[in-house]
């Protein structure tokens, strides 16, 4: 048996005085009632048969919601007036789309104009501007229209010579007209609002078959049967429209 010390006989008295003093007060059991009613009741939850497990217990045949089923039609989810169905146009392009493909005297040096020294676009949400094509709110060179002078006329030089063969730099200050205002923006909203699958990155494509841009690409290569816009295509671009005729259709149709 351990002998305690002096020290520890006292402190065991002293907790046995204390345990005596609460249990005379009361304060032993207003402590337990407590600690019980702070518990949360757990509630037991019954399994209650579904109603389609006792229509089966009894016999009586389930009935499906489904109509096509129960052998109807189909609803019809685009109800006149509700919402419409996206029309898609045919994507072909006429004499006024192959005179209003841009042009350039000179290059445009890519990935330069609005990035830094590492080659990462600057972004700026205090000075930079929103493009129309990329939609990225960069620093850096904008085109402005002076047809819509609207937001849809922004443009970062990139996009502007990657997507419609234009050197920002050789633009006018005045009288420039942005391709949404000539009927061939190719963006992803646009097309998609015609009912076009988005063209991706088709830049290099484009460039590696000798076109200039997306747009003449897209232009050139989805001309309307009609021997008049193809003879402009042909005094205007000259082989491309040549090259156009032998090739297959683009990959977005």
């Amino acid at each position: 048996m351990t002998v305690l010390s002096e020290y520890e006989q006292a402190r065991q008295r002293r907790i046995e005085e204390n345990k005596a003093r609460m249990g005379s007060l009361g304060l032993v059991e207003a402590v337990q009632d407590t600690l019980k009613s702070a518990q949360p009741t757990k509630k037991r939850r019954q399994n209650r048969p579904s109603s389609t497990k006792s229509k089966q217990d009894k016999g009586e045949p389930v009935r499906r919601r489904s109509k096509r089923v129960a052998g109807e039609s189909a609803p019809e989810l685009y109800e006149p007036g509700v919402q419409d169905r996206p029309v898609e146009e045919v994507e072909e392009y006429g004499i006024e789309h192959v005179r209003a493909l841009g042009r350039s005297t000179g290059p445009w040096e890519l990935f330069v104009d609005g990035y830094d020294a590492h080659g990462n676009r600057v972004y700026d949400k205090a000075a930079g501007m929103t493009c129309h094509q990329c939609r990225q709110k960069t620093l850096g060179k904008r085109t402005s229209c002076s047809s819509c002078a609207s937001l849809q006329g922004v443009f970062c030089g990139d996009c502007l010579y990657m997507r419609y063969g234009e050197n920002i730099d050789e633009l006018p200050k005045e009288g420039w007209v942005c391709p949404p205002c000539r009927d061939l923006c190719n963006c992803s909203f646009h097309r998609s609002r015609r009912g076009w699958c988005p063209t991706g990155s088709l830049y290099r494509k484009a460039q590696a078959e000798g076109y200039p841009s997306v747009a003449h690409y897209l232009v050139l290569q989805n001309l309307k049967d009609c021997e008049e816009t193809r003879t402009c295509a042909r005094e205007m671009w000259g082989s491309l429209v040549n090259c156009s005729d032998t090739s297959t259709t683009t990959e977005m149709r």
